[in-house]
């Protein structure tokens, strides 16, 4: 090794010899002195285990604080998202229903059915007659394209029926009649104008809720009876659409039995209600509440006429449910309602004696159970008789005087507490001095105004962004 470092040198170099090698190794390092010196004087390295446990709180703490704001500010996005998406479903809802209804068709035959075709006693009266509708037909929706509303039945006119299902807020002890609550399930059946299969097109329209987990045998949704827990979330509002196929080249084809489609429509999704109410008016028998939305029940129990009180029926299921039908009379000659009368007006009531024919229709004596209320100017009546209907033959007799009565659809001119005026001259020339009756008639009628109640729930169920919503829809060719 080298001779000792001189005074105050911090390092210190060494030179060995290896026999086996025959080679010299040079080393570098400290000296021994100032080795010792430097460690004893070095700083103990590591934490404390207190400083440990505050760095670790400290953290903890800065986590949780990022955690929170970071779930908050989801939380709040999510709500606005289901709150967006809520209104939207409103948006969407009512537009789609205030479209239909605003157009709603006061028509007397709302089935499809084939004028003239309906075997014996039947004639072309563009008018429905028993048989003349069209067969049952089966298409991917299940059997009924045909017979809408209330299966195997024709529909001559429009309707609202209430009905109700109950829902169980817990599947816990849904038996406890706190947890049971009744919820509102109308259904709508009217014609109107509609887009569908990307046209505008006169159809049937049906708005029902349903519910996904309760199928026909078709594999069809059905209207609910009783919903448990979050399966209210499911309820669906629909729309079923019912039209001819009919192309401009068939227009001739009178004898072709046209193609009917149907299509259903979503319209909102988690809907837990849909309620209908109508407006009701008697001009001849004012209330002191005047115009006033009710329900087919509120309706039923305190009519504005008898003769289109509301129907009662009894499902064993649902419960009573009430059918509102826009309509009087019926073309069915079986049907029981008022009959009405035709007579000659009084000489002097409008133009110089033949020049016109003036005809009234209804009662000389006002009926305690209808007016004809809902008609007004411009409204449409077909009045006819059972020799209209190729039942009975005309001839000299006083009996056989009374079926002169043209039968024919007629256009109201004026309403005189259910005294018709029509704009169509009538020929009552063999009439001589007798009255025309009794007459069976049939007229569809609209309410002025329709308010249509929803309450939609987002996909949870029954959460905070449930909400409800009412709109009032003026019907065009009523209100105007």
């Amino acid at each position: 090794s080298g001779c000792p470092p001189p005074p105050g040198a911090r390092i210190c170099a060494t030179a060995r010899f290896s026999p086996l090698s025959g080679a010299f190794s040079l080393g570098l390092g400290p000296r021994s002195d100032f080795r010792d010196r430097l460690l004893a004087e070095a700083p103990a390295r590591g934490f404390t285990l207190v400083e440990l446990l505050v760095a670790l709180a400290l953290a903890a703490i800065i986590s949780m604080t990022i955690m929170i704001i970071s779930n908050t500010a989801r939380e709040i996005y999510e709500g606005t998202m289901r709150k967006v998406e809520l209104s939207n479903r409103f948006r969407l809802a009512l537009l789609t229903m205030d479209r239909d209804f605003s157009q709603w068709i006061d028509t007397p035959n709302l089935e499809f059915f084939a004028d003239g075709r309906g075997g014996p006693g039947t004639r072309i009266n563009r008018q429905w007659d028993e048989g003349e509708e069209f067969p049952d037909t089966t298409d991917e929706l299940g059997q009924g394209v045909v017979d809408g509303g209330i299966p195997n039945t024709y529909d001559e006119f429009a309707y609202i029926l209430e009905r109700h299902y109950t829902g169980v807020d817990t599947e816990v002890s849904p038996d406890v009649p706190e947890n049971r609550k009744r919820h509102d399930a109308y259904q709508a059946y009217f014609r109107t104008f509609t887009y569908v299969d990307g046209e505008i097109r006169e159809a049937n329209v049906e708005y029902m809720l349903v519910d996904p987990n309760r199928m026909d045998s078709n594999g069809n949704p059905q209207p609910p009876v009783e919903v448990i827990g979050k399966a209210l979330a499911d309820l669906v509002l629909i729309k079923l659409v019912r039209y001819h196929a009919i192309a401009p080249r068939q227009l001739q084809e009178i004898a072709k039995n046209f193609p009917i489609k149907r299509r259903r429509v979503e319209v909102s999704s988690n809907v837990t209600d849909f309620k209908v109410e109508y407006t009701v008016e008697n001009r001849f028998y004012r209330t002191s509440g005047g115009i006033a939305f009710r329900t087919p029940k509120e309706d039923y129990e305190s009519p504005s006429e008898p003769e289109t009180q509301p129907q009662l029926i009894n499902d064993p299921q649902v419960g009573p449910m009430y059918k509102k039908t826009f309509g009087y009379g019926s073309n069915r000659i079986t049907a029981q309602y008022a009959k009405a009368y035709a007579y000659k007006a009084r000489q002097g009531d409008r133009q110089p004696q033949g020049d016109h024919r003036p005809v009234r229709f209804g009662w000389i004596t006002p009926n305690a159970k209808i007016q004809f209320a809902e008609l007004t100017q411009g409204s449409k009546i077909f009045a006819f008789t059972p020799a209209n209907r190729g039942q009975i033959r005309s001839g000299p007799t006083p009996l056989t005087r009374q079926v002169q009565w043209v039968g024919d659809l007629y256009t109201v001119r004026a309403n005189m507490s259910g005294l018709l005026e029509f704009y169509e001259d009538v020929d009552s020339t063999n009439w001589q001095s007798e009255s025309q009756g009794p007459i069976l008639y049939k007229a569809a009628f609209l309410p002025s105004a329709i308010r249509i109640t929803m309450r939609v729930v987002d996909d949870r169920g029954e959460g905070a962004t449930a909400k409800t919503m009412q709109r009032v829809v003026w019907i065009r060719r009523k209100a105007r």
